[in-house]
């Protein structure tokens, strides 16, 4: 007999077979018993406690001085491991207290923040390559601008230097690319473009010693300072036509006239001083000389007209009046310098310089006692 499972069937049999001949009574399910209910974890969420605050203290890892100032930026991320927290309390940090102004990033900050770096390790040629890529990416940015003129000022100088170093070794292909990358760096270095100019001038032109060596830049300046010193003139010097003048006798003749037969006879141009000679010019005089020369037959004529003269080239004399002011605007000065080296002492230094002074009756004496030099002003003659 099929019958279901979820009910079971009674037949009952008598008087009431006919009025009930099958009823059914549904039989429930066994009932199992409900697991108990596991504890809900505990929220952390909220405030933490104190201890625990002061257990994560004692985990922070920040890196020594010396580490963490090799970088002038750090991301979010290095933060928060710094500090074992999480990225979202960082934020918060920076929404609550106004101290912590982290600098956002922008279009052009990585590059910028590169440039900075090698800016402290004073790498100007990188630097100079990162700001350039910053100002591509933000033209207008102030700070980026700023950064490239610096970084270009610095780089163009560091490239002269290293240029002027390598000609002064006589290097001048090496300084020549040096200067090169300076104006590459800032070409508005009127320096770079100056020493380059320089550079290749001697290139072209190389002043080379007898033994064939090409002089560095310093070995030039000392050998043209030399050429320049040995171009000076000193005092000019008379060079007459004729050296011997015969007997010459000149009677009653003002100095003019003296002077300019004189002159002609030796071959030498006289020049008056604009100024006149004084009441002599009116005066005449008497001259009676044997053989002599130019210089003494002109100094005669001086000491007796009272007059002054001087050789202004080998061939030409200036004459004036022999007076204190004429001597000082027009008499030949000339410097020297004498060292005193057998003087053991400076109280034996000074000694000798006031002889010096007290002999030659030049007052213009300056004394170097570090040198034991003495520097001697005065005229030619003197």
């Amino acid at each position: 007999m099929d019958k279901s499972l979820s009910q079971i069937t009674f037949e009952f049999f008598g008087k009431q077979k006919e009025e009930h001949s099958e009823e059914s009574f549904p039989v429930q399910p066994r009932s199992v018993p409900a697991a108990p209910e596991q504890p809900k974890p505990r929220q952390t969420r909220g405030r933490k406690a104190l201890k625990d605050f002061e257990a994560e203290t004692e985990q922070i890892e920040i890196p020594e001085d010396e580490i963490l100032f090799q970088k002038q930026y750090y991301s979010i991320g290095e933060v928060a491991n710094m500090f074992k927290v999480n990225t979202s309390l960082i934020r918060y940090w920076e929404n609550e207290f106004d101290i912590i102004e982290p600098r956002k990033n922008r279009k052009g900050d990585r590059f910028f923040r590169e440039a900075q770096d090698a800016e402290i390790k004073k790498d100007w040629d990188t630097a100079l390559q990162f700001y350039l890529q910053a100002v591509d990416e933000d033209p207008r940015d102030t700070g980026y601008l700023i950064g490239l003129q610096k970084a270009r000022f610095q780089s163009a100088n560091k490239h002269v230097e290293r240029g002027q170093a390598r000609r002064a070794d006589g290097k001048l292909d090496e300084a020549i690319t040096e200067f090169q990358k300076a104006i590459g760096a800032d070409p508005s270095s009127a320096l770079a473009l100056q020493e380059l100019k320089r550079t290749q001038d001697m290139l072209r032109r190389p002043t080379t010693t007898a033994e064939g060596r090409t002089l560095t830049p310093i070995e030039q300046f000392r050998r043209q300072t030399d050429q320049q010193v040995e171009s000076m003139l000193g005092p000019p010097e008379l060079k007459p036509a004729v050296r011997r003048i015969p007997t010459i006798k000149l009677n009653n003749q003002p100095p003019r006239v003296l002077y300019e037969s004189i002159g002609k006879i030796a071959g030498i141009t006289t020049v008056i001083d604009p100024d006149g000679l004084g009441q002599v010019q009116t005066r005449n005089f008497n001259v009676e000389l044997g053989e002599s020369t130019p210089e003494q037959a002109f100094d005669y004529v001086a000491l007796l007209t009272h007059t002054y003269w001087k050789p202004i080239s080998p061939t030409s004399i200036f004459i004036a009046q022999d007076t204190a002011n004429k001597r000082r605007d027009y008499e030949d000065f000339v410097v020297k310098t004498f060292y005193i080296t057998n003087a053991s002492t400076v109280q034996e230094f000074q000694e000798i310089s006031t002889a010096v002074r007290t002999i030659t009756n030049i007052t213009r004496v300056f004394t170097v006692n570090p040198q034991k030099a003495l520097v001697v002003r005065g005229s030619a003659d003197a």
